[in-house]
């Protein structure tokens, strides 16, 4: 037997959920394996914990174990580094509190958060290369840290009492198709809610949309005067948050 082939078993015994139903002797060897098992659990609800603080403190102890133990069940390490488990922690807490939305909203918060701080390196682009841009056929780049996701609670602000030491809000909708937006700006992860007409701008210029036909959507929706003016608000917003990286012009086709 090669030694990849032990390494998987081993890695598969540790990692095995279902210890029911086994022969004396393979239970034998799972009493001699507890140790190794319970530092592999240890360690993955540690890192589930160090990551969803404010999640932690919103469900209390009881209820995080317990949902970080559903997790652990069905979704096993498959990167390098521990860094990217917990990303897929809040999909399970969806799954887990289909009726309270704010518990996801609040993981994903903090883990688009967390991302964002270790998202790869881009360098705000220079005021004075804004003076030369041609608007009309301009292509806008973001910053990698950037992230878009839909909220349907106020669960940035539950987010913020927890990060204060307060007592959180109650839950409340948000207004349809609102966002929220994260990244870093210098070394800080940042987040604030937008609105639908500013998550949707951002989607399309992130797919690659011309700048142009963003305003046109914004005039159709808003009138000249209040579509032009928008966009001009949001643009002004995005380059003081150093969230545009690059402006090039738009390929002819």
């Amino acid at each position: 037997m090669s030694l990849a082939t032990l390494q998987r078993d081993l890695r598969e015994l540790i990692a095995a959920n279902d210890m029911a139903d086994r022969s004396d002797e393979s239970a034998r060897a799972d009493a001699g394996l507890a140790v190794y098992r319970n530092n592999y659990r240890g360690q993955l609800i540690a890192c589930l914990e160090e990551t969803f603080p404010r999640t932690l403190a919103r469900l209390g102890d009881t209820a995080f174990r317990d949902a970080a133990d559903a997790h652990i069940a069905v979704i096993r390490p498959s990167n390098w580094s521990l860094d990217a488990y917990p990303r897929q922690f809040p999909a399970t807490l969806e799954q887990i509190y289909p009726n309270d939305a704010e518990i996801a909203e609040l993981a994903w918060l903090e883990s688009d958060l967390e991302c964002a701080f270790v998202a790869a390196d881009a360098d705000p682009i220079l005021p004075k290369r804004l003076l030369a841009v041609d608007w009309d056929h301009a292509i806008i780049r973001f910053s990698p840290s950037l992230t878009v996701r839909p909220v349907t609670t106020n669960a940035p602000a539950i987010f913020s009492a927890l990060s204060a030491g307060k007592v959180p809000p109650a839950v409340e909708a948000q207004p349809k198709q609102a966002a929220i937006i994260v990244w870093r700006q210098d070394y800080v992860s940042c987040f604030r809610l937008v609105d639908s007409h500013e998550a949707d701008a951002l989607r399309a210029l992130g797919q690659g949309t011309a700048f142009a036909d963003v305003c046109a959507v914004l005039v159709a929706e808003l009138g000249e005067g209040g579509g032009t003016q928008r966009a001009g608000e949001m643009l002004g917003q995005w380059i003081s948050e150093r969230l545009v990286i690059d402006v090039a012009r738009e390929c002819s086709s």
